[in-house]
């Protein structure tokens, strides 16, 4: 785990929804969130924790690592949308903040790396470790599908949008991440970033 990169980026809440009333009130009914992001655990958790508070609630998480959120909305099969980027057709309150981390084989001895180093490394500028002080091996790369809030955040905030190479491997769920790196072959070389929840987890 290269852990000294900490990109921020937002959790936001979207949705044709009324925010609960005052606590005077009993809230009750069922309440479906969608989303396709690192944040099902903290959402879980959040959850399930309102339903003990309000005995009459039920939530519904529809998480799916393929699914649109704001659309599932947008068609009336979600509430409320897990996502990064604000949409003009929706209210959105921002609810938390999650890191990304670049996370490797724990055999990688590639020495700290700067944001401009990370950058190189996935617009495809460095393909060998050993440009960066790593071993004698070839870089692969591990890219998240465009529909994930991750993405368009951790390009954004590297400046490489629609920069990372094709010839990078698509994969969704942080977990199918963490496994490809520990089972990669050499297992110095695979490379992704995460959620920095997750990835602490894993070290």
């Amino acid at each position: 785990m290269i852990a000294r990169l900490l990109l921020a980026c937002g959790i936001v809440l979207m949705g044709a929804v009324v925010f609960p009333p005052s606590p005077q009130a009993e809230v009750s009914g069922s309440l479906v969130i969608a989303g396709n992001g690192p944040e099902l655990n903290t959402l879980e958790s959040l959850a399930r924790a309102f339903e003990k508070a309000n005995p009459r609630t039920y939530i519904d998480l529809l998480w799916d690592d393929n699914s649109k959120p704001l659309e599932l909305v947008k068609s009336g099969q979600a509430q409320i949308a897990i996502t990064g980027a604000e949409d003009s057709a929706f209210a959105a309150r921002q609810i938390g903040w999650d890191g990304i981390g670049i996370l490797v084989h724990l055999s990688n001895f590639t020495k700290e790396l700067t944001k401009q180093q990370v950058a190189d490394i996935f617009s495809g500028a460095v393909k060998e470790w050993s440009e960066l002080g790593g071993p004698d091996t070839k870089i692969l790369l591990i890219n998240r599908p465009r529909n994930q809030n991750i993405r368009d955040a951790f390009e954004t905030q590297l400046g490489i949008t629609g920069k990372i190479p094709d010839s990078a491997k698509f994969i969704g769920g942080d977990e199918k991440v963490v496994k490809t790196v520990v089972g990669t072959l050499p297992p110095l070389s695979a490379v992704a970033y995460i959620s920095m929840s997750t990835g602490l987890s894993v070290v």
